[in-house]
């Protein structure tokens, strides 16, 4: 790795995917610590795929990426946070185009993985805390990395997404608990934080993925909190948009880079309904699921 100076540079990332941020500036360091340091846990002692310069120029903040040149112009710290992570995970979804990385919800209990999967304001932010409530495991709600063979899920580190729709399911108390860890930050559309603050111990790296939910899919009437088994070629077609697959091969070379997967893992159609209704039927589909 090359010889950053400690006080300078704030190097993270995940599993061969390496990356630095190197400013002069102590408050700049100080919060990409504080946020990136969560991505350590698998680090690999790999050169930084990209380092990123971070100064100040005039009331916000210029990132100039050392590889490519391009500036982009950020109002604070905890903005440029918020890119930093964006960036990193885009350029890790794309170290990963041999696998399959899915946009959507992960969740685990027990060891029993569970991708949400739907359209924009479908819920699936909304479900996914609500079970983390109930004492899910939150891995991820934006990318995972699918491991087609081994049927598992690498969650991608950055922080996850507190919705102001969903401030109301999680609880005064639990909210300001949220606010006070180290990592949090606002958002227009709400908050961004690690779980693993609250939790006092780190994401799990990885889990079997057990069962893919769908909410919101095209062309289904599915009653409230109800759980309809989807055929493996259905559910195919329907996992596609939300994966690199489509644009990284085609659709004509897609469907057999998703065939082992949708071949051994379940999928479903969770009918919209109250809250409480979808996260039990949920749990009541993972205890019927065999251990991984």
């Amino acid at each position: 790795m090359p010889p950053f100076d400690e006080l300078r540079a704030v190097v993270w990332g995940q599993s061969l995917a390496t990356f630095a941020v190197k400013s002069s500036d102590t408050e700049i360091l100080t919060r990409a610590e504080t946020v990136l340091q969560h991505w350590r846990q698998d680090l690999q002692p790999v050169p930084p795929q990209t380092t990123w310069t971070i100064e100040r120029e005039g009331g916000g903040l210029i990132i100039h990426n050392d590889q490519t040149g391009e500036n982009q112009l950020i109002e604070n710290p905890n903005r440029m946070v918020s890119v930093l992570e964006s960036l990193a995970s885009l350029q890790i979804a794309a170290n990963h185009q041999a696998a399959t990385t899915v946009h959507g919800g992960l969740v685990a209990k027990g060891g029993k993985g569970v991708l949400i999967v739907g359209p924009s304001h479908s819920g699936k932010s909304t479900l996914t805390t609500y079970l983390w409530r109930r004492g899910w495991d939150l891995l991820a709600d934006d990318v995972s990395i699918i491991d087609d063979q081994n049927l598992c899920a690498i969650p991608v580190l950055r922080r996850v997404s507190l919705r102001r729709p969903s401030l109301s399911l999680i609880g005064e108390d639990l909210f300001h608990k949220i606010l006070e860890t180290p990592s949090c930050d606002e958002t227009p559309e709400g908050w961004v934080f690690h779980p693993s603050e609250l939790e006092g111990r780190p994401r799990p790296a990885a889990t079997r993925i057990s069962a893919i939910i769908f909410l919101k899919r095209s062309n289904t009437d599915v009653p409230p909190a109800r759980l309809e088994k989807i055929l493996p070629a259905f559910a195919m077609v329907a996992l596609l948009p939300y994966t690199n697959v489509i644009r990284a091969v085609g659709f004509g070379d897609a469907m057999p880079r998703l065939e082992n997967l949708l071949n051994h893992v379940p999928a479903y159609d969770l009918g919209r309904g109250e809250l409480q209704a979808m996260a039990a039927t949920v749990e009541q589909l993972v205890d019927t699921l065999a251990q991984p």
